[in-house]
């Protein structure tokens, strides 16, 4: 005896092994992948930047002004004995700094004629030299101390007049000197410094001092020579509290 089966039975059949097998393909695929670890993201902390305190270093310039104060003997004219004079400076590395000075005057002063009537006495004198400065310790950011080294030259004449007689005085001035320098720059302005120093000084002076009377032509002359060797401080002589401003 022979068994048929109903065409429906095996179409039915085909269908539910095939919507099996699509079903777990997927499932399977899925378990033999390997699972991939997410790393959690690197925060970065940000370093601020430490501005420094002064602006200058290697190659750069400064421009300021300086003082100058001489005691000729006579010292005719108090206007010629001072000279502000403008200072140029360039940084040859961050230890040393070579200086250029230059400066000068001249004007007039009233005096007066052999009757009385005011006249015009002329005066002039200038000055030029240079110098070493070598940064030696900072202590702390903004001010440097240095050595500082200075070679200078100065000359004026003067001429003052009376009814009775007529003074004319020349001066020349050389000197040499070092010492310590205090350099300290402003925190609001990193481009301007204000410094000053005190230093052990040798001068040569020479004058020429001639007093002419009116009432005669013969005139007395003084030459004078000296040799100075002293201690200056801020304020007083070559040093005096100055400002530079660098670019």
């Amino acid at each position: 005896m022979v068994l048929e089966f109903p065409k429906y039975y095996f179409m039915k059949t085909a269908f539910l092994l095939s919507v099996f097998m699509l079903v777990s393909v997927p499932q399977l695929s899925a378990q033999s992948e390997t699972p991939v670890a997410i790393e959690p993201a690197t925060v970065t902390t940000p370093v601020p930047t430490v501005s420094p305190f002064k602006a200058v270093g290697d190659g750069s310039f400064g421009l300021g002004v300086n003082q100058i104060s001489v005691t000729p003997g006579f010292a005719e004219s108090a206007s010629a004995d001072s000279l502000v004079l403008i200072d140029l400076r360039y940084w040859l590395s961050d230890k040393f700094i070579l200086e250029i000075y230059g400066g000068g005057t001249t004007g007039t002063q009233i005096g007066n004629d052999a009757f009385g009537n005011p006249i015009n006495d002329p005066y002039w004198a200038y000055c030029y030299g240079m110098g070493i400065k070598t940064n030696l310790v900072e202590p702390f950011d903004g001010l440097m101390v240095q050595c500082v080294t200075h070679l200078l030259y100065y000359q004026n004449s003067t001429q003052r007049s009376t009814q009775i007689d007529l003074y004319q005085d020349q001066y020349q001035y050389l000197s040499v000197s070092i010492g310590l320098g205090f350099e300290y720059f402003l925190s609001f302005v990193k481009n301007l410094s204000l410094e000053t120093s005190a230093s052990l000084e040798f001068d040569e002076n020479w004058e020429n001092y001639i007093v002419t009377p009116r009432n005669t032509s013969i005139a007395e002359s003084f030459n004078l020579s000296t040799y100075v060797f002293k201690g200056t401080t801020p304020g007083f002589n070559l040093t005096s509290i100055s400002i530079h401003y660098y670019f």
